[in-house]
């Protein structure tokens, strides 16, 4: 029965649902539809697309994650980086959608990597976390697994991470016992010689593996849990001093060259030539705020392992032909 309060009549919704049945269900062609129902080829198209506003229709395109070799090979091509690894993303996914693929895909990459003698260096980024929580035992693995950043004041998981690594693989943990942050040099040097930090600082050096995020710099201060030590001055020097990112809360530019400021010089971390010597350094990067640090990590060739998305990296490609004036 015909509704006459507003509402678009029965028998309209049956013609709109009755086209979209013929087109999307049965396969057949607007004209072949057209031409069925006496109708123009114009009107057609204009039921299908008001079943589709009703919600009489409702589409919806799975998305499917590659990898995009074109994207890796410009990567390759303008950076020198060994492994990018672009994944497809698409517009108006969520933040957390987005990095579901880029996590998984870490998780099996690592996974397999995680054989024989192996030192793993791993911070407490909330990326690194999850990624962590879903590495699988998948070869005979005599595995060390030591934190390569100190405590933060908030809330931070590096030591935790790292003993619940150790005890899903059955290997042997090495926490950084320190803040990430020491105000007093002559303190850092003291704690540096404490036998539990030494032992994690040699640890370092032979790390096979290290998995890291790009921290982000914000002088206004949208910035890591760690941050909470850090001053407004710290963020001004920095600022002063083109910081572009972080790595293992120490700040590089635009360039990846280290920052030589007091920020950098009184945190507890991974010696820098520990880390820009590393075997194998995997980052996985998402977002419009880690552009311009994934940006400096690839140009100061502080990346092996890069995995990241189509925008992403386009961005990222982007920025640089922007600089290069290309």
């Amino acid at each position: 029965m015909a509704r006459h309060d507003g509402a678009i009549r029965d028998d309209k919704l049956a013609i709109y649902s009755q086209v979209a049945h013929m087109y999307y269900e049965l396969g057949m062609m607007q004209p072949e539809i057209a031409e069925k129902l006496y109708f123009s080829r114009s009107k057609v198209s204009r039921i299908l697309q008001k079943a589709q506003d009703l919600g009489i229709v409702d589409i919806k395109v799975k998305h499917y994650l590659s990898r995009v070799h074109s994207y890796e090979n410009e990567l390759k091509r303008k950076f020198g980086i060994g492994n990018p690894v672009v994944l497809t993303s698409f517009e108006g996914d969520q933040t957390s959608n987005a990095m579901d693929g880029l996590i998984n895909y870490a998780a099996l990459y690592i996974s397999d990597r995680l054989k024989g003698d192996c030192v793993f260096g791993i911070t407490g980024s909330h990326n690194v976390t999850r990624t962590v929580h879903m590495l699988r035992k998948q070869h005979d693995c005599n595995l060390k697994v030591v934190q390569t950043i100190g405590a933060s004041i908030n809330q931070d998981m590096s030591a935790e991470l790292v003993e619940f690594l150790a005890n899903t693989f059955g290997g042997k943990a090495y926490v950084l016992n320190t803040p990430v942050y020491v105000d007093d040099l002559a303190v850092k040097a003291e704690l540096m010689r404490e036998p539990a930090v030494s032992d994690a600082m040699y640890l370092m050096k032979k790390c096979d593996l290290m998995l890291m995020s790009i921290g982000t710099f914000d002088v206004k201060g949208d910035m890591p849990n760690w941050w909470g030590y850090m001053t407004e001055k710290h963020r001004h020097e920095l600022q002063k001093k083109g910081a572009a990112g972080s790595l293992c809360a120490q700040f590089f530019d635009l360039d990846g060259n280290w920052i030589d400021c007091e920020w950098n010089r009184k945190c507890v971390s991974i010696p820098w030539e520990y880390l820009v010597n590393g075997k194998e350094r995997i980052v996985i990067a998402h977002g419009p705020s880690k552009v311009r640090g994934m940006l400096g990590a690839l140009r100061g060739k502080l990346i092996d392992v890069l995995i990241t998305d189509t925008i992403t990296a386009a961005a990222v490609l982007e920025l640089q032909d922007k600089i290069t004036g290309r």
